[in-house]
């Protein structure tokens, strides 16, 4: 009970101090979150490009640098749907790179470390923050995902909408 101004100020005085605590450990937790999705994204990296394809994997693959050139999906370059944005991004990297295998495969090491930086940021959200890393370790030792990590396909950017929009309906 509040008999006078001091101890109103008092308490007021006390609630800010916890209020500053409890946004510094909130900051401290986010930056740790930031920190282990940034060494995620660095591990995707560093042991993807070591074993990249050095040729056009799939039939895909080829439809997806021919239509770097031209796009014109009744020629399938690229197969219906067509992929608009993707071989855009691809134009758009292949402006720098010069390569189209090259191109494709860096967007694919891109996504896949976005995939799995989705897959800890996920666990962490659902569960907790030990379930985020287990999730997230599991994702950069799963073979499938090494794989396609390592190869010009357009599976990952699908990978990272579908994340997304799990993450949306939390």
């Amino acid at each position: 009970m509040i008999r006078n101004g001091n101890d109103g100020r008092k308490i007021e005085k006390l609630l800010r101090k916890i209020g500053f605590f409890w946004g510094m450990l909130n900051e401290e937790r986010i930056r740790g979150s930031i920190l282990l999705s940034g060494l995620f994204f660095v591990i995707i990296i560093v042991t993807r490009i070591p074993f990249t394809s050095k040729l056009l994997y799939h039939w895909d693959s080829v439809q997806f640098a021919l239509a770097l050139e031209k796009y014109d999906i009744a020629v399938h370059q690229p197969h219906p749907p067509g992929y608009f944005l993707y071989v855009m991004l691809g134009r758009l990297i292949n402006h720098f790179v010069k390569d189209a295998n090259k191109t494709f495969i860096f967007i694919s090491i891109l996504f896949s470390g976005l995939a799995v930086v989705a897959v800890y940021c996920l666990g962490k959200e659902i569960f907790d923050m030990k379930i985020g890393i287990l999730a997230a370790a599991i994702a950069i030792t799963n073979p499938n995902m090494w794989f396609h990590g390592e190869v010009g396909v357009h599976l990952y950017c699908r990978g990272i909408l579908q994340h997304l929009c799990s993450a949306s309906l939390l």
